[in-house]
């Protein structure tokens, strides 16, 4: 059997490519719209270029662009996803199908995570070369560092919950969107394969269609049943009760998947 090891290792080659594509073309795209952000001032030259400037409107696109790169990140990992667990040529490796559509899931949500720490390096490099570049900068630095209230009180604690809970939030997220995407393939091929009557492109999309309808309307009655919308930056307890529901449903859509490529799910030839 092959280990879990080599099998992820092999796995992750597949988006390492693409991790460093992101993040060259955010950091580059986010360098020329800070030198586009001074380019219509004709005042400045070499020598009275604020640099401190260009660094914080680099990093401010930086992080903007951020949001949206890894979003399209995720879509398209799991996209590569599916034409893994669809390939017949996957299914040949010593492993059972279910460790495989484990791996292959958990190697796009480390690459996400190797490009967020790329990102929030580059983020955290670039506003640091505005405060080394900036005198001002690093006395409105120093001035909002005195000014905060190091005193450890109820309200830091909460905040450190909260902030703790939305990392949470935010991977178990990423995680449901690989498995959401995954149970939707699987339970629509399983289907159609179920209904001969029922064959092509057409009755595929459809079902699929007719699958993302009844689980965006069961995510959104969870949501209105535990009332999600309204949590507040000081509700430390539903945004734990929150994390606990959307890992439960993480595990459902995982164990349902794996049941599902291990019985049902048929691979396609030449994928």
């Amino acid at each position: 059997m092959t280990s879990f090891r080599n099998l992820f290792h092999e796995l992750f080659k597949q988006r390492s490519n693409l991790i460093w594509l992101f993040f060259l073309l955010q950091i580059l795209i986010a360098l020329v719209g800070g030198l586009m952000s001074f380019s219509q001032d004709s005042h400045i030259t070499i020598r009275n270029f604020q640099w401190g400037d260009f660094f914080v409107a680099s990093g401010t696109i930086f992080l903007f662009l951020g949001l949206i790169y890894d979003l399209l990140f995720v879509i398209l990992t799991a996209y590569r996803n599916e034409k893994i667990n669809q390939s017949q040529t996957w299914r040949l490796i010593p492993a059972s199908s279910g460790k495989i559509y484990l791996t292959n899931l958990f190697s796009s949500f480390m690459a996400l995570v190797g490009l967020a720490l790329l990102q929030i390096v580059s983020a955290g490099v670039l506003f640091g070369l505005a405060e080394i570049s900036s005198a001002a900068m690093r006395q409105d630095t120093a001035k909002l560092f005195a000014n905060i209230n190091w005193r450890w009180d109820r309200d830091q604690t909460n905040a450190v919950i909260w902030i703790v809970g939305t990392l949470i939030f935010l991977i178990l997220l990423s995680i449901l969107l690989y498995a959401v995407t995954s149970f939707i393939n699987f339970s629509s091929s399983s289907i159609i394969n179920f209904l001969p009557s029922v064959s092509g492109k057409f009755a595929l999309l459809v079902t699929r269609l007719l699958l993302i309808i009844v689980i965006s309307w069961v995510i959104i009655r969870v949501i209105n049943i535990f009332n999600f919308a309204n949590i507040s930056l000081v509700d430390t307890q539903r945004i734990t009760i929150f994390d606990l529901v959307l890992l439960v449903i993480n595990l459902i859509f995982l164990a349902a998947n794996v049941l599902m490529i291990n019985k049902t799910f048929e691979a396609e030839p030449n994928k």
